[in-house]
């Protein structure tokens, strides 16, 4: 059982052509849980990354700590489709473990917060990049890291959409949950 924890600085874990498993689908979704810590951030540059791609051009799909502990989820495609939701203020609280999972279905991306859905937006497209790292703990903008203060743990990727039912059975799946969040 590994559950990293980060402290805002340069450490992250990163897998290798992640992009690959869910390149070229109009389905795919991401999940896990976080551990938001330390302060709230209160600009740009002290958004935490929790996991995710994003290299900008056209290959997004992440999830963001945002100012105010509210969450970012886009989905960015080539030809400049780009789907974004921003949930309300203090959606999550900070140094309390919280499950997020982002799904896209070909029409919508959806984002759940402890297994409830908190928004969603009509979306299109695909990720042709297939040599892009998953990230863990940490998002890239232009020449800005978002490293995240926090920890993340169970943090899984699939090439199909999740609809509500199955977020909440990996979210209450006993796959070794760490100390403190019960």
């Amino acid at each position: 059982h590994f559950s990293p924890g980060f402290d805002g600085g340069s450490d992250c874990v990163a897998v290798t052509n992640g992009s690959a498993m869910i390149g070229n689908s109009d389905q795919m979704a991401l999940g896990g849980w976080v551990f938001p810590g330390g302060p709230n951030a209160d600009s740009d540059t002290q958004f935490g990354g929790f996991f995710g791609f994003r290299n900008n051009e056209g290959a997004d799909f992440y999830l963001l700590q945002l100012g105010d502990y509210k969450v970012e989820g886009r989905l960015k495609v080539p030809g400049g489709g780009e789907f974004t939701i921003v949930t309300a203020e203090n959606s999550i609280i900070s140094e309390t473990w919280h499950h997020l999972a982002l799904t896209y279905d070909g029409s919508n991306i959806i984002l759940y917060i402890d297994g409830i859905e908190v928004g969603s937006t009509g979306a299109y497209g695909q990720i042709t990049n297939e040599f892009l790292p998953f990230n863990i703990g940490r998002l890239i903008w232009q020449t800005t890291n978002f490293d995240l203060d926090g920890q993340v743990d169970e943090v899984s990727l699939w090439n199909l959409a999740l609809t509500e039912q199955p977020v909440q059975d990996y979210m209450y799946a006993e796959i070794g949950r760490p100390s403190g969040r019960d």
